[in-house]
């Protein structure tokens, strides 16, 4: 297209904007103010409908008034005496007051009395329901203390809006309590819209809330207004709430209106555009034929020629003419001064390739050159740059990768499920990071490893992301170190708490296949007293279920366990190595040849007493030397244990050898624990006791003490064991065939292996024969000091009869031959000489 064309293209094209910027602001502008006129005339007729809306609602509060201030109501309230509904609550009343309902209600809210009128049907009907939803205490209708108080508003009724007034009932005097209020209504009919509508200059309607022409924006403020809005071009509606007694919004007041002075002012914008068109069109003929011609458009033709004759010859060096002062001049020496800086940016360019060139030579070297794995991919998933680490670490070589999709080397993820992730990472820009994502190597004993994948978006020049930098880190080394980590800590805690070796070779060979691969394990111990090598545990995948023996054992020979138990030395030996050991005479063939034999010797100090190892029959690569020292530090934890059961063992059969001796003893033996609770008896206390050892555990021994003896026996016992010193007692053992023998118990604290208190042993002689002996020794002593104290007795009475005869004798020899006192004290003499034979005897 010609400059001309243009030219006059874009005067035309002026032209309309012109007309359309006219056109827009004469809209925004002149129609504006239009609106916001006929905007302010639909508010004003919506005030003076809400102005004549008031004036019927103060009417309607002054006839309240009138009645309830009057004596006959204030009575009619108290005692509702019929003489005052018959007189004056009548239809004729109804209609002089302008009126449709009456109502009498307590302050409590209770109605007393109600009448409503229904002029259209000419017959009486009750109290609307949605009025009575206003009749309660806290109801501004009912909430009225002062003559000069009132309340007002509108109720929506089904068939139509309801004006209500209440004034409160009281003397005429204005001075007796409030006994009630007076509520009268009004029914807001056609007639009276029709009377609002010319009060008003247009159309009146009152809306329900829920009425489909009701703005929203009215709705949800739920006060406020008016709001005026086009309904069309020919109509306007303005809307505006009418609250209800208590103030709430009730209904909606709806004035329609015909936009006569908008339709005015489209008019009057459309002539305007209509002229300034007209205009347009003959000033720009003007200006393109007279001006433009000779000014612009011959100059500018000129200038094209000699561009485009430096455009065909490519010479950057050639130069526009210049002539004058005016634009087109400047434009000349511009595009001069836009070739020259071409001709230098032609230059620069040619230099910028060539270190664009080198640097990506360079990057391309510190791609290659990296430790980690990494690859560029497209956004379809194709692989653009394979580095050789991740050569190495994936085992693919570059010309296999390049331009293959990137998804389908990891086919066990689920192709589907990796895109998902990579199509999000396109979409978000967020970086995708899958860790400790297994892989498989088929036809390994090992076949996974681990790896830390992480794609960052490729985002180029323009700021689009126009693929990803993947990069591949081989976290197995890593993570099995940690699995080994947490292996050797389980063995090392199992080997502590062990009870057999059996048990630890089974944990042991668990934990381990976590890590290596343990199908083949076994150990050998060297056994000196049997001169024979003893497996306590091995598995092997040629034995029957459940794959392993512990009891398997067999002569020393000249095999790699034997080899390991010579050298004290850890042992990776392939197949080769083996054959190797074969050739050189060290060792030989025991069975089938592995493809790989793993083994470390069970070492204490300087002593080897036995060997663990693994093996594999299809892998040489199955074990390596990180399997070597984790074996190694398992072989240690397994020898201390061995030793521990040998010396367990040991214990077992010292104190196996010394119960024995205390079976043979002739002495009752029995041990308590530390709770005095007994847990050995020997032979002579059952045989004693004719109860088995059952029968003597823990409190049963007991039942053999005399139950007098049985509480100075218990307080003993409980005496010495916090002192942990040695006690002796005697007391009454029952004898099997329930006779009781007098024992003497001696006990002695005892330790065990650690040098902890354990208890007490204890040794029960007989001593009923001592006892026996012990008594009667007593009795004879008894009766020597009993005959010794009778001799003395009698000694001393014999000097008394001595005493006693003599003086009788010498008192009857004194006396009369005749006289009756002799015979008195004959009888005295007799008497005497009956105690001296007494005494004698």
């Amino acid at each position: 297209m010609s400059l001309r064309y243009k030219t006059l293209l874009i005067i035309g094209l002026t032209l309309l904007v012109l007309l359309a910027a006219l056109a827009f602001s004469s809209q925004t502008v002149l129609l504006g103010s239009f609106r916001q006129l006929e905007s302010k005339e639909a508010r004003k007729g919506l005030e003076r409908a809400q102005t004549a809306l008031s004036w019927e609602l103060d009417r309607l509060s002054a006839t309240a008034g009138d009645w309830a201030l009057w004596d006959d109501t204030w009575r009619f309230i108290q005692d509702l005496n019929r003489e005052y509904v018959e007189a004056n609550l009548t239809r004729a009343t109804f209609q002089n007051l302008g009126i449709d309902l009456m109502a009498f209600v307590r302050p409590s809210g209770e109605l007393t009395y109600c009448q409503a009128y229904d002029p259209e049907n000419r017959a009486e009907k009750l109290l609307p329901e949605e009025l009575q939803s206003y009749l309660r205490p806290d109801s501004r209708l009912l909430r009225l203390d002062g003559p000069e108080s009132s309340a007002s508003g509108l109720v929506m009724l089904p068939e139509g809006a309801l004006l209500v007034a209440s004034r409160p009932i009281m003397p005429s005097d204005r001075q007796g309590p409030v006994r009630g209020v007076l509520i009268v209504g009004r029914r807001l009919d056609d007639e009276d819209l029709q009377t609002l509508s010319e009060a008003a200059g247009a159309r009146l309607e009152v809306l329900r809330p829920e009425d489909a022409r009701v703005p929203a924006s009215l709705v949800r403020t739920g006060t406020g207004g008016p709001v005026v809005q086009p309904r069309d071009e020919h109509s306007l509606g303005a809307f505006a709430w009418l609250s209800d007694p208590d103030g709430q919004p009730a209904a909606v007041l709806y004035l329609d209106m015909p936009r006569d002075i908008y339709a005015h002012g489209k008019a009057a914008c459309r002539y305007l555009v209509y002229s300034l068109f007209v205009v347009g069109i003959v000033l720009g003929a003007v200006t393109l034929g007279a001006v433009l011609e000779m000014t612009v458009l011959s100059p500018v033709s000129r200038l094209r020629a000699a561009a485009s004759a430096i455009g065909a010859t490519g010479d950057l060096s050639a130069r526009l003419p210049v002539s004058g002062r005016d634009e087109l001049s400047s434009l000349a020496r511009s595009i001069n001064e836009l070739l020259s800086a071409l001709q230098r940016a032609r230059l620069d360019e040619q230099k910028a390739l060539q270190e664009v060139r080198d640097a990506g030579e360079l990057l391309r070297g510190v791609v290659e050159s990296l430790p980690m794995g990494l690859c560029v991919v497209d956004p379809e998933g194709k692989v653009r740059v394979w580095n050789a680490a991740l050569e190495a670490e994936c085992g693919v070589s570059r010309e296999e990768m390049l331009g293959k999709d990137l998804f389908d080397y990891f086919p066990g993820l689920g192709k589907a499920g990796l895109r998902e992730l990579y199509a999000r990472m396109l979409s978000t820009g967020q970086p995708v990071a899958l860790n400790d994502l297994p892989l498989r190597e088929p036809g390994l004993a090992r076949p996974e490893y681990h790896l830390n994948i992480r794609a960052n978006p490729l985002v180029d020049v323009a700021g689009r992301i126009a693929g990803a930098v993947v990069t591949v880190r081989d976290i197995s080394e890593r993570r099995r170190m940690s699995l080994v980590q947490e292996v050797a800590y389980q063995i090392a805690d199992a080997a502590n708490r062990a009870t057999s070796v059996e048990g630890l070779a089974g944990f042991a060979r668990e934990a381990l296949g976590a890590v290596m691969d343990t199908r083949n394990f076994y150990i050998a111990i060297q056994d000196p007293e049997s001169d024979r090598i003893v497996f306590p545990y091995y598995a092997d995948e040629t034995l029957p279920p459940p794959g392993y023996s512990s009891s398997y054992s067999r002569k020393p020979a000249r095999g790699l366990t034997e080899y390991l138990m010579r050298t004290g030395k850890g042992l990776l030996a392939t197949r080769d190595d083996i054959m190797d050991l074969v050739a050189r005479g060290d060792i030989e063939i025991i069975g089938e040849v592995p493809a790989v034999w793993l083994g470390a010797p069970l070492a204490l100090g300087d002593r080897i007493i036995g060997v663990v190892a693994v093996q594999n029959y299809s892998d040489s690569r199955a074990y390596s030397g990180d399997d070597l020292w984790l074996l190694q530090f398992v072989s240690g934890q397994l020898a201390r244990a061995v030793e521990r059961k040998r010396a367990e063992e040991a214990v077992a059969r010292s104190r196996d050898f010394y119960l024995s001796l205390f079976d043979e003893f002739p002495a009752l033996i029995w041990r308590c624990d530390v709770n005095g609770r007994c847990d050995y008896c020997n032979k002579s206390w059952q045989t004693f006791s004719g109860r088995a050892m059952q029968q003597e555990i823990g409190d049963g021994w007991l039942e053999s003490v005399h139950e007098e003896d049985r509480a100075a026996f218990g307080a003993a016992l409980r005496r010495a064991l916090p002192a942990r010193e040695p006690f002796e007692l005697e007391c009454r053992l029952r004898r099997h065939d329930g006779q009781y023998r007098w024992f003497l118990v001696v006990g002695r604290p005892y330790r065990d292996l650690d040098g902890e208190f354990a208890g007490y042993l204890a040794s029960c002689y007989d001593v009923t024969e001592r006892k026996r002996l012990e008594d009667q020794f007593r009795q004879s002593q008894k009766m020597e000091a009993i005959g010794r104290l009778a001799g003395g007795i009698a000694h001393d009475f014999n000097n008394l009869l001595t005493a006693i005869t003599g003086y009788a004798t010498f008192a009857r020899d004194a006396l009369p031959p005749d006289s009756p006192s002799r015979d008195d004290i004959n009888q005295v003499l007799k008497s005497a000489d009956r105690a001296t034979a007494l005494v004698r005897q």
